[in-house]
């Protein structure tokens, strides 16, 4: 009776002491996945048309499930909406490398600012996105051959360069995702400063013991 999209069959014991049941779960999106508006479904079953695999690396304190997030590259909300990727209005974009000002309408004297969002190719090649005209990919980086971001007109795709491991090994070696944003200082961020002189911001993610708990992870210490 365990056939829901959303639940699997779990290796924990139940009560019963002849071997008869077993332990049906539900699939429970972690912090990040539902940062990212997420929903979980069985990982033989995949994202539904219209949806894709987290792109912050959200999971679902299992591996029998899947994060799956509303797939930006599709959207049709043509508003401002500030999102888990870093989308807002101010009156100047704070990260410049990471997002590139519009024409989208926000209050008087405030731009909206898009976040450079890669697209599936993207994100299977370990990329990120970022913008163009402040110079695109550099360091250990270069520009995909194939990877895409959302508007690729704005935005470059960048995989870490096969010659250069530096960067490779300190951000995305982790199994905790890059993050977007620049500034590090989203609860639950860190910044890494490796000895070859990059740096990236990764997720405080937690294990599936913590998730299941309905944890959160924070930087340094719990919230009052």
């Amino acid at each position: 009776m365990c056939n829901a999209d959303d639940e699997y069959i779990s290796s924990d014991e139940c009560a019963s002491n002849v071997g008869e049941c077993s332990c049906c779960k539900t699939c429970t999106p972690d912090q990040i996945c539902a940062q990212e508006g997420g929903t979980c479904t069985k990982l033989s079953i995949g994202c539904a048309s219209g949806f894709r695999k987290s792109i912050l690396g959200g999971g679902c304190c299992t591996d029998e499930c899947i994060c799956c997030v509303p797939d930006a590259c599709n959207s049709t909300n043509f508003r401002c909406t500030p999102d888990a990727y870093g989308t807002e209005c101010r009156e100047s974009c704070r990260n410049k490398r990471l997002q590139y000002e519009t024409n989208i309408y926000c209050a008087i004297n405030q731009t909206c600012c898009k976040a450079c969002i890669p697209d599936p190719s993207c994100s299977e090649e370990g990329g990120i996105c970022v913008t163009r005209n402040t110079g695109g990919c550099r360091g250990d980086l270069i520009e995909s051959s194939n990877g895409k971001c959302c508007n690729s007109e704005f935005c470059a795709c960048c995989v870490p360069n096969p010659q250069k491991s530096c960067w490779n090994a300190t951000c995305l070696a982790d199994d905790n995702p890059v993050v977007f944003q620049g500034g590090c200082n989203v609860i639950g961020d860190y910044r890494l400063k490796p000895d070859c002189g990059v740096a990236c911001c990764k997720l405080c993610k937690p294990d599936s013991l913590c998730c299941s708990e309905g944890g959160r992870c924070y930087k340094g210490s719990c919230p009052p």
